[in-house]
């Protein structure tokens, strides 16, 4: 998905002076809310900076369409981004104060292919934060409010084990049939409406042998590699045993967190 965000015009703002004096060089919009001043080009009505008094205290407060972002008391700013941590968001964000924002990234944290609660978006100048939450920082972009770290956490690789066994005949299924069954046929079906294009169903129906079969032309549908061969001139497509499998791995990684341990 293409984005787009103009932030050359978009002068830094690293402290409340900064900030008020950026507000008062701004000319308001003839007609408009004289409180507020845009800060990319006099067209661009997602980029601005507004005052406001909150109790008792002049505030000046940078957004990025409809969301405060940045907002400048005279000791101390206070960071959120509501939720919205895109890419645009973030570069704003960056133009404004000056430091690197960044998403974090899940896979220093969790093990690929878990999912466990985790609130952590963001890297602010290197801090891991919450997207949603408030946050206060000094003006050397060093952080007041308390910082939780993140979570680190690692397989217990025997509870993983366990938790495999109740795939494995599945697993001596797909081998099996990918045996006696001939050409990918099956690739040419259509299994779009199929309850086992959603991997959790196959992990509800693993006990359910009845259902094998349906569960294996689906998973074989979605992991299929394609070749082209010569001598027919026409597309062939190839089941991946070991494919379908990993689909149905990292599913019950998904609805297991519980094999996993916390780091100290």
């Amino acid at each position: 998905m293409a984005f787009h965000i103009d932030i050359k015009p978009i002068k830094k703002m690293g402290s409340y002076q900064q900030a008020k004096d950026m507000f008062n060089n701004l000319t308001p919009i003839r007609g408009g809310d004289q409180s507020l001043r845009r800060i990319g080009n006099r067209s661009d009505e997602t980029k601005w900076l507004k005052h406001e008094i909150r109790d008792g205290v002049d505030v000046y407060v940078a957004g990025f369409h409809y969301t405060d972002l940045v907002t400048y008391y005279p000791t101390h700013y206070k960071l959120s981004m509501h939720g919205y941590y895109s890419m645009s968001t973030r570069l704003f964000i960056e133009a404004v104060l000056g430091v690197p924002v960044y998403n974090l990234s899940e896979k220093e944290y969790v093990p690929k292919g878990f999912k466990v609660p985790f609130d952590w978006n963001i890297l602010f100048n290197y801090y891991p934060i919450k997207s949603h939450e408030v946050y206060d920082f000094n003006y050397d972009n060093t952080p007041i409010t308390v910082l939780d770290q993140p979570i680190k956490y690692k397989v217990n690789r025997k509870r993983m084990n366990e938790v495999r066994k109740v795939a494995k005949p599945f697993y001596n299924y797909i081998d099996a049939m990918d045996n006696l069954v001939g050409d990918m046929d099956v690739a040419f079906k259509n299994y779009w409406d199929s309850p086992y294009r959603d991997s959790y169903k196959v992990i509800a129906n693993l006990g359910n042998e009845e259902q094998w079969w349906d569960m294996f032309e689906c998973i074989a549908w979605q992991t299929q590699r394609s070749n082209w061969d010569h001598k027919s001139s026409q597309r062939v497509y190839v089941r991946q045993p070991n494919a379908m499998k990993k689909l149905v791995d990292d599913a019950l990684k998904a609805v297991n967190p519980q094999v996993l341990d916390v780091v100290n």
